[in-house]
């Protein structure tokens, strides 16, 4: 999986920044609530306002949108993520964790529409079934030539085992209750590095699979943005270059 690395860090760097500057924080009881909803939705209209595009990429010609929705929901009265493992039938990142989405269609009047079309195709989930609470800036993708762009919803109480899955797409669907992965026993990173460059990402452990790559890159923001004051894990880049390390 490939991201541009400078656009992403601006991402970060922008969403993190907003976030502090709002203040405030949420617990177990609240997180899926209204009034948080119109918190989280405050901020990324605001954040939104505050980027140009031109800021956001830094290829202006893209021609491929892309878009995943990031579910929230309620397991078992536990507030949770939901996750898809890709089918290994497919070409690409086969078996790897992911958001459910995928490319936009000539059909496709926004992101929102993308995100919700791809996931009534791979889950079998109802749209009207999903509150849009908004979406997140873009993420420049493969070389920077694809924008992928993250919408946060709450699809409301599940039980995984009635998603209507596309096998051809999805091998199987889990889901993470949001405090365990707040929690700084399932955080870990991974730094890389090339001649004159590095960047850190970050990794999450303690569920059946590991969450990794972009999927963490947007999870990690999620919960930065959704969980002020229970999401307390951040980001360091060493100046020694290592491999995987789990943060103490």
């Amino acid at each position: 999986m490939f991201w541009h690395i400078p656009s992403v860090h601006l991402y970060l760097l922008q969403l993190l920044a907003s976030i502090r500057k709002a203040g405030g924080s949420v617990d177990q009881i609240n997180i899926l609530s209204e009034q948080n909803k119109k918190r989280c939705k405050a901020q990324l209209n605001a954040l939104e306002k505050s980027v140009k595009h031109s800021q956001r990429s830094t290829n202006n010609s893209l021609t491929k949108q892309a878009a995943v929705l990031i579910p929230l929901c309620f397991v078992d009265c536990q507030p949770s993520i939901v996750f898809t493992l890709r089918s290994n039938k497919l070409k690409k990142h086969a078996a790897q964790v992911s958001f459910p989405g995928g490319m936009a269609s000539d059909g496709d009047n926004s992101c929102i529409e993308t995100a919700l079309r791809e996931s009534e195709e791979e889950l079998g989930l109802n749209m009207s079934d999903v509150d849009v609470w908004g979406r997140m800036l873009p993420i420049p993708y493969s070389k920077g030539d694809v924008e992928i762009t993250p919408i946060l919803a709450n699809i409301g109480k599940i039980d995984v085992n009635n998603f209507d899955i596309n096998y051809d797409e999805v091998e199987c669907v889990f889901t993470r209750d949001i405090l365990s992965l707040c929690s700084a026993k399932s955080f870990a990173q991974t730094t890389f590095t090339s001649p004159g460059n590095g960047y850190t990402t970050p990794v999450f452990l303690g569920g059946e699979h590991k969450i990794w790559g972009l999927t963490a890159i947007m999870l990690h923001q999620t919960l930065n943005l959704i969980a002020p004051g229970m999401y307390k894990n951040k980001l360091t880049h060493p100046r020694t270059i290592g491999l995987a390390t789990r943060k103490k």
